[in-house]
């Protein structure tokens, strides 16, 4: 008895994407925590005059490096030049915010991000599995590989 296995490209691509889902994660993951840090930086803690400070707040997409990932995140650019000098002058008082605006907010965020990373990154490649378990009961049953099988989540 043999066991012709159809739909087997489609089956190698699921096991590629669970193996792209921990970093994937990763990625995601970081740049939400970034878009939450830039977030609570700008209602809270960036001084206002013009709203220029303000607005040049960026958080860009996470890229992989050697030693794990690499996202930049900052203030300043063309329409705010003056961004490092009111983020360190502590001795400015402001009418709204403070200085400091974007290192107080990373450190309150980033003692809890670890466990986020590792709860996010665990959870989809759970997930991943889970479809591929599907996958192969769809195609020994001689169905579409992705017969039942609900949206990806991210």
């Amino acid at each position: 008895m043999s066991l012709v296995l159809e739909g087997g490209s489609a089956f190698i691509a699921k096991l590629q994407n669970v193996a792209r889902a921990g970093p994937q994660a990763v990625m995601a993951t970081l740049y939400q925590e970034g878009q939450n840090i830039m977030t609570v930086a700008k209602q809270n803690y960036v001084p206002v005059d013009t709203g220029a400070l303000r607005a040049s707040g960026f958080v860009e997409v996470p890229k992989p490096t050697a030693r794990g990932f690499a996202m930049e995140i900052g203030f300043g650019g063309p329409s705010a030049p003056y961004a490092v000098i009111v983020h360190e002058d502590l001795t400015k008082r402001h009418p709204v915010g403070q200085a400091k605006y974007l290192e107080i907010p990373l450190r309150a965020r980033i003692q809890g991000m670890e466990a986020v990373l590792r709860l996010r990154t665990a959870d989809a490649i759970r997930q991943s599995f889970q479809r591929l378990g599907k996958i192969e009961v769809n195609i020994t049953a001689g169905r579409d590989v992705n017969w039942g099988m609900p949206l990806w989540r991210s």
